[in-house]
């Protein structure tokens, strides 16, 4: 018999499939994992099954180079909040819908988090420079990169509520084969300096980011269930 793990928001079942579902690709893997299958979160009446790509729950720091439109935007792993992203996206979309999406699979195709503090150190670093154009540049580079030059936790000036560097949150489900997205900037209240994951005085704060993104997307959904 598949090992149930009780959670407190879900049942997490390991399988290799669902009944009524098909039967999970090779791309198709759980957090940090190789040779399992998909993490599938139920509740009730909600199913998540996890297929996002593998990286997008691993810590990578895109770019060290100042001029870069990566520069210092950290991927956020996902061992740094019990419960974690899915279980957390499980338990929002419960208590949002309820029993709406009973008998539904819903497919988390994506879910990224990025911590930006791109403007923040490269404000730093071009403040050693007293004038001239290389302090232009990196200011420049701040402010003007396009997302099309960002590989990923690109937001605009105006979804910044404050100067404390921003968590940058993209998910992207499948429900009946349509896809529903949510691009969240969640400024805190603070600068936090997060290095290779969010120390615990910053965890409480990533939570409330996660779950304010999870809350918008959840609201999406609820318009094509009401």
């Amino acid at each position: 018999m598949t090992p149930v793990l009780i959670a407190s928001i879900a049942i997490l079942q390991l399988a290799t499939s669902a009944p009524g579902l098909p039967a999970p690709s090779r791309s198709d893997r759980p957090i940090g994992a190789e040779s399992v299958e998909p993490t599938q979160a139920t509740t009730a009446t909600v199913s998540l099954i996890d297929r996002r790509p593998t990286e997008e729950s691993k810590t990578k720091r895109l770019s060290m180079f100042v001029t870069s439109c990566d520069y210092d935007i950290l991927r956020m792993n996902d061992r740094d909040l019990t419960p974690n992203r899915i279980d957390r996206l499980a338990d929002i979309v419960q208590q949002k819908l309820g029993n709406r999406l009973s008998g539904k699979v819903i497919y988390v195709d994506h879910y990224v988090v990025y911590f930006n503090a791109g403007q923040y150190y490269r404000g730093g670093v071009s403040s050693h420079y007293s004038n001239g154009v290389i302090p232009q540049l990196m200011l420049g580079m701040a402010s003007n990169c396009p997302r099309e030059k960002t590989t990923g936790g690109w937001y605009d000036s105006s979804e910044v509520t404050g100067p404390a560097s921003p968590f940058v949150i993209d998910i992207t489900v499948s429900i009946d084969q349509k896809s529903y997205s949510i691009h969240k900037v969640y400024t805190p209240d603070r600068q936090l300096y997060v290095s290779n994951s969010a120390r615990a005085n910053d965890a409480k704060v990533l939570g409330e980011a996660l779950d304010a993104a999870s809350a918008g997307l959840a609201s999406k959904i609820a318009t094509e269930f009401p």
